[in-house]
């Protein structure tokens, strides 16, 4: 086993960034669009991210 390098744990600090910056996002845009945003940031962080991500951005309400 040899150990971590930078590239990896650059890896490892960056997924989780994503993950949380993505469901805030999520939030955002349904209630900015007038969805309801905790059930998109739930569908988000639950259902196979960031699949999920990808289909809400195709499902959402057209904005103004």
């Amino acid at each position: 086993m040899g150990s971590i390098g930078i590239s990896e744990l650059l890896m490892l600090a960056l997924v989780p960034v994503l993950y949380v910056a993505s469901i805030v996002w999520g939030y955002r845009d349904a209630t900015d669009r007038g969805s309801n945003g905790v059930l998109v940031a739930i569908l988000i962080a639950l259902a196979a991210w960031p699949l999920s991500l990808v289909i809400w951005w195709f499902i959402r309400p057209k904005g103004d």
